[in-house]
């Protein structure tokens, strides 16, 4: 007997203000129910891992499984895997300091244009912003700072060596010329530019419209 082949049909965007599990389940199931879709048809659902979406007792996946046993709940592969990088980070003093460091540069230059220009000629990729729940912007943003790091410390020690520097951009340039520019920094940009480029490979990979459930795991 030869598998099954589905395929997944867009039904359409719901524009929705409340954010409580309870709500949300119901304002599916009344879109179902309009669209002329039976519940009791439905084997599984999957979101992401946001407690309103997942809790147990009172998420969205636990209003519906009431109403349909048969609705097994997957966790979304792809933000399973940011949580553990969340997690990561957050317990590894180094990635804290790293990361908030590279969110730190990228707000000196992008606040002020003038800044922003003295950084262009120096490097070939501008430092980038980072996204708090997109991994991918973590990996662009650490990727942008190791390609340009000599050009980075150099346009860094320009500002400070500049005349026309003003009192606050010095203290703050030279900050950040001290944080960057050691071996302890940089070390840690390249060990967390390889974790961080693995997870968003896998993080792309997950996001493939071919991708299924044994791939995935």
């Amino acid at each position: 007997m030869r598998a099954a082949k589905w395929k997944k049909i867009f039904i359409d965007f719901l524009h929705f203000d409340k954010k409580k599990g309870h709500q949300i389940s119901e304002a599916i199931l009344q879109k179902l129910k309009t669209d002329g879709i039976d519940i009791s048809d439905c084997r599984g659902q999957g979101y992401d891992n946001g407690s309103n979406m997942s809790g147990i007792y009172n998420g969205v996946q636990a209003h519906i499984k009431r109403t349909n046993k048969h609705t097994e709940y997957l966790q979304c592969a792809a933000h399973s895997l940011n949580l553990v990088g969340q997690n990561a980070t957050t317990k590894v003093l180094t990635a804290k300091i790293t990361l908030r460091e590279i969110q730190s540069l990228y707000n000196f230059y992008s606040s002020s244009p003038d800044r922003w220009n003295l950084l262009k000629p120096h490097v070939k990729k501008v430092l980038k912003f980072q996204s708090q729940t997109r991994w991918s912007a973590k990996a662009a943003a650490l990727s942008a700072l190791l390609e340009g790091y000599e050009g980075v410390v150099e346009s860094l020690s320009e500002i400070v060596r500049s005349d026309a520097t003003n009192s606050s951009t010095l203290v703050d340039a030279t900050a950040h010329f001290n944080q960057i520019n050691n071996f302890r920094f940089l070390l840690g940009l390249k060990i967390w530019n390889e974790i961080l480029q693995r997870i968003n490979i896998t993080s792309v990979a997950l996001q493939k419209t071919n991708m299924d459930i044994d791939s995935a795991s």
